[in-house]
């Protein structure tokens, strides 16, 4: 689809706001496809990375609360329930953000990255390619002041109308959409990169393998890891634990938590092996690693069937309980107003 194409398209999908909005709004649209194609893309490109013409129209014609034509709402009712497709050969880098939706990643027989969601009434999404790196990006839309209703007069029916707009705005902002997740599906072998974040809702990754590194971080929520391979792992949450399950990264990994615990079992690495906890628990068990560096504060560590060359684990305010080690090289425990425990 050529510039011009995308714009019309645009205007067309459009044509219910008054004369002045749509000019701004094909005037923003207009700039943002120059930036692209000053910052070297195609004009190909740079159209391609733009969102789809309905999912524009949609999020804009309800932010100017415009009153769509019986066609128009029709298109906008499709447009809720996205799929996008790339070639996986062209993305090196993917990159999902997200407010209040889950992020689920698993994997088909496919050679395409796939991108599933349903675009609420109070999210918004925007999706950006760039020189190999194809992001997502899922936020809440601002919570409106309660007097939007009555900007053109005092009516009792509109403030109520409008308080009750800004107390549901508020609700979905604090709870979220968890029932409404985000669906990344890769490729059986997906040759680059992966990196997640998401707030107040959790991440689950089944059955992917990674030529790079996957990055992982939540906040208010979990992030379950399960049947992985990468060359190195990185996650982090905080106020959520951390489950490792059946995870391979050759070139290390590394895992923290606040106020979660973190449950590792059937890891393997070449390298080293990272996890730290504050405020939550740590279970290690049948994991293989160079090197193992653990610790926690205020909270215990309990480690069952760990092999490598070192060991080193430390904890404050918790107990150390160790179990069937096989450690080559050094091996050092230490606790601070706690107990250690080693069992043969």
């Amino acid at each position: 689809m050529t510039r011009e194409q995308f714009l019309e398209q645009l205007r067309q999908a459009l044509s219910g706001m008054k004369a002045e909005e749509l000019e701004g709004v094909i005037s923003y649209y207009d700039e943002m496809l120059d930036d692209r194609m000053e910052a070297g893309m195609t004009e190909e490109a740079a159209v391609n990375a733009m969102e789809p013409v309905q999912v524009i129209a949609a999020r804009v014609l309800s932010e100017a609360d415009v009153e769509a034509s019986a066609s128009e709402e029709g298109a906008a009712k499709e447009s809720k329930e996205q799929e996008i497709r790339r070639p996986a050969g062209d993305i090196r880098r993917l990159c999902v953000t997200a407010e209040n939706r889950r992020i689920v990643f698993r994997s088909e027989d496919t050679e395409e990255i796939i991108l599933r969601y349903s675009i609420e009434e109070n999210t918004i999404f925007e999706l950006h390619e760039d020189n190999g790196t194809l992001t997502l990006e899922c936020r809440c839309r601002p919570v409106t002041s309660c007097f939007t209703s009555v900007q053109n007069g005092f009516s009792l029916d509109g403030l109520l109308d409008g308080i009750g707009k800004f107390i549901n705005n508020i609700g979905n902002s604090i709870v979220g959409s968890d029932n409404a997740p985000i669906e990344v599906i890769l490729p059986k072998v997906y040759w680059g990169a992966v990196e997640a974040e998401s707030r107040n809702a959790r991440i689950t990754m089944e059955g992917i393998t990674c030529s790079q590194g996957i990055t992982l971080s939540t906040t208010n929520a979990r992030v379950v890891l399960s049947d992985v391979v990468a060359r190195e792992a990185s996650v982090h949450t905080t106020n959520g634990r951390i489950e490792l399950h059946d995870v391979y990264a050759r070139e290390g990994m590394n895992a923290g938590g606040t106020n979660g615990q973190i449950i590792a079992e059937n890891l393997n690495t070449d390298q080293k092996l990272r996890l730290a906890t504050t405020n939550g628990t740590l279970r290690v068990s049948d994991i293989t690693a160079d090197t193992f560096i653990l610790s926690t504060t205020n909270a215990g560590v309990h480690l069952d069937r760990l092999q490598g060359a070192a060991l080193f684990v430390t904890s404050t305010n918790g107990c150390i309980h160790l179990a069937d080690l096989a450690m080559t090289g050094e091996l050092t425990a230490r606790t601070t107003n706690a107990s250690l425990q080693a069992d043969r």
